[in-house]
């Protein structure tokens, strides 16, 4: 019984690792649909979308049946309510990912290409290897990798932001909101990193 109940948790976590791995799909499609003014990768990230919010109810469907009727350990209850946050942080991520594909599509709409914009691809990058780190960071239970993402998360790029703005108007207000979502991916990157280190610490 015991060695189905162990069965079960590693399913679980299986799931999360899947969910975690379409996000970062969905990530790097919108940027790459951004960065080479392409509506197909731009269409990649809208269409993994669905599979991962369904990733996430089944998660927290599972976790909370196992709770209700398992009675696990609390070593184990702190690792069904880190996949519970954790799952819900990915499909934040998710939706992050989908704001750019979108606008990218309304900025290809009106100009036929995105725009140039250096600070974009150091935010991009940033990004997304602060969010593969994450989730590298929860299949090898890696707590020193989990410790350094809030250190690397506090990099700033404003003043280069601020220095593109100045000399570029066009589809500003796109822009800006692509900026806001790519930063937004380093901010819940940052939350899965304290989840993994509540999980590995309790603390």
């Amino acid at each position: 019984m015991e060695r189905f109940f162990h069965s079960e948790l590693e399913h679980l976590k299986s799931k999360l690792i899947l969910q975690g791995e379409k996000c970062y799909l969905s990530a790097n499609s919108s940027v790459n649909g951004f960065k080479d003014s392409n509506t197909d990768e731009c269409e990649n990230a809208l269409q993994l979308e669905p599979s991962i919010i369904e990733l996430e109810k089944e998660i927290i469907h599972a976790a909370i049946r196992y709770i209700t009727l398992q009675n696990p350990v609390s070593s184990d209850v702190r690792l069904l309510f880190a996949l519970i946050k954790i799952s819900n942080i990915l499909l934040r991520v998710s939706s992050e990912s989908c704001n750019i594909a979108r606008k990218t599509k309304v900025i290809l709409s009106t100009y036929g290409k995105t725009h140039y914009a250096p600070y974009i691809n150091t935010i991009s990058d940033h990004s997304l290897n602060l969010l593969q780190d994450s989730i590298s960071s929860f299949i090898n239970e890696d707590l020193k990798l989990a410790q350094t993402i809030e250190a690397k998360e506090q990099e700033s790029v404003n003043t280069v932001m601020i220095d593109f703005f100045k000399e570029n108007k066009e589809s500003q207000r796109e822009l800006l909101l692509i900026s806001n979502s790519m930063e937004q991916v380093s901010n819940y990157s940052k939350e899965i990193a304290q989840n993994i280190i509540y999980l590995l610490t309790g603390q």
